[in-house]
């Protein structure tokens, strides 16, 4: 397309790169080139970007925001994005640097793997509850409740699926272990890391989550407050205001899913040992119940969070160790 909106060419090809050198050859190096935000456009991203082209990322809730259409196709999308670049409405998506996004797959790839496991557990939970097994197991995947799994009696097909399912766990289990050691290591060999500073510094939080905070944030300075950041990670209660009276209501569960994940997990751990936090808890379980309790926990996690990663980012490390404890 060009400035006046005259559609000059229109194509489809494959996304090797073969056919992206070809595009690049076509439409010349003085082009500007946008893609939405997906798994396959990071890929195009990544590879015209390091070819020096002129290329933006377009995030894909804003852009519907801006230019929704009741039919939508390729065709039509591919119109709308470069309709918005010509007039310089895109709205960009943070891409994070490549460093970045290699840790953030490591782990997100353990994030996966437990997932995995969690859903081979309730199937066996599943299993039992439809032959009425019943059992006091405080923790049925323990050593105990192990070897009741092996050995407890069922009809002979779902004897063979719990069976399988144990070995499903145990390959996960391996594999689970193998990702937590090379996350373990990657923090563990920069002692000035963020993911570092941020689990020595937090108890309870580990390694693991301190890695999957930072990767996922990436840059902090782009939240310009911490409530932005708890945006981002859907954390932040939703509002409606109407006739001059403004409600609250359930978090709005939009943004980054993983991240919102993670923090209320951590914040079941971090409570043992923060008594702020604990005693914080403990209030709104109170008023309204330990499922909102703990997404409000988490909330507060996230916001001590984006102070130390701050004064990382600010170089004020000395100031993390020894102001950032409350």
């Amino acid at each position: 397309m060009n400035k006046s909106g005259n559609i000059i060419d229109r194509n489809k090809f494959p996304t090797t790169n073969a056919c992206l050198d070809k595009f690049m050859e076509t439409i010349g190096g003085s082009a500007k080139v946008v893609v939405e935000a997906s798994t396959s456009g990071l890929r195009v991203y990544d590879y015209l970007d390091a070819n020096d082209a002129d290329i933006v990322m377009a995030h894909p809730t804003k852009v519907k925001a801006i230019a929704s259409a009741k039919v939508k196709t390729d065709k039509i999308d591919s119109e709308v994005l470069a309709n918005l670049l010509r007039t310089d409405f895109i709205p960009e998506a943070y891409v994070p640097s490549r460093e970045i996004r290699d840790l953030r797959g490591l782990v997100r790839h353990r994030t996966a793997l437990v997932k995995m496991r969690t859903s081979a557990k309730n199937r066996i939970q599943s299993i039992l509850t439809l032959e009425g097994v019943n059992h006091n197991f405080s923790d049925l995947f323990g050593k105990g409740g192990r070897r009741f799994l092996e050995t407890v009696e069922l009809r002979k097909y779902n004897r063979a699926a719990v069976n399988n399912y144990l070995d499903v766990l145990d390959a996960l289990g391996l594999k689970i272990k193998e990702s937590s050691i090379l996350i373990d290591e990657e923090v563990d060999n920069d002692e000035n890391s963020d993911a570092k500073i941020l689990a020595d510094k937090i108890k309870g939080l580990g390694t693991y989550t301190a890695l999957l905070c930072t990767t996922e944030a990436g840059n902090i300075n782009r939240f310009p407050h911490y409530k932005k950041l708890s945006s981002y990670a859907g954390l932040i209660p939703s509002t409606n205001s109407s006739g001059g009276v403004t409600k609250h209501g359930k978090i709005t569960k939009q943004g980054n899913k993983l991240l919102r994940w993670a923090l209320v997990q951590a914040a079941w751990r971090v409570i043992r040992y923060d008594r702020n936090l604990s005693d914080f808890y403990n209030r709104m379980k109170n008023k309204k119940g330990s499922s909102k309790a703990i997404t409000a926990t988490a909330r507060k996690l996230l916001k001590k969070i984006y102070y130390i990663l701050t004064d990382i980012q600010n170089n004020n490390i000395n100031q993390v160790y020894e102001s950032q404890g409350n």
